[in-house]
């Protein structure tokens, strides 16, 4: 007698640390590069193999990802998203690019790293945002 069952991988997420740049200086150029960090939580069976992958944004243009004055269309403020600390390497956004991960049965935290670079512009006084979507495949 053969005794058998099959067990799928399966994996839950969610935001537990939002991307917020803060207050900057008055000014309409960013002058040094802007740094701040926003995380995942990713929960996985135990071996279960997983990739993370983001979206561009609600306000991309010619791939860059753009922040919007409430929610606006415009004006905008650049920043990017980066999957390391010395912030060299873009935030895969394609399954074919992004790490393959392990799953330990217990919440890992991936972090996103952000960044607003030096020479940004901002026209306009006000508070910019902009939505991200992450897909998590497994």
């Amino acid at each position: 007698m053969t005794v058998s069952a099959a067990i799928p991988n399966s994996c839950t997420a969610s935001t537990t640390g939002n991307m917020a740049f803060g207050t900057l200086a008055a000014s309409l150029t960013v002058s040094a590069n802007v740094d701040t960090t926003g995380t995942l939580s990713v929960t996985c069976l135990n071996s279960g193999t997983y990739t993370v992958i983001a979206d561009n944004g609600q306000n991309v243009s010619s791939g860059q990802r753009r922040m919007t004055k409430n929610g606006s269309s415009g004006p905008f403020l650049n920043y990017n998203i980066y999957a390391d600390s010395g912030r060299s390497t873009a935030f895969p956004t394609a399954v074919g690019s992004a790490t393959t991960e392990t799953g330990s049965g217990s919440a890992q935290t991936i972090t996103v790293y952000g960044r607003i670079p030096a020479n940004a512009t901002a026209t306009e006084a006000g508070v910019y945002s902009d939505t991200l979507g992450f897909t998590i495949t497994y």
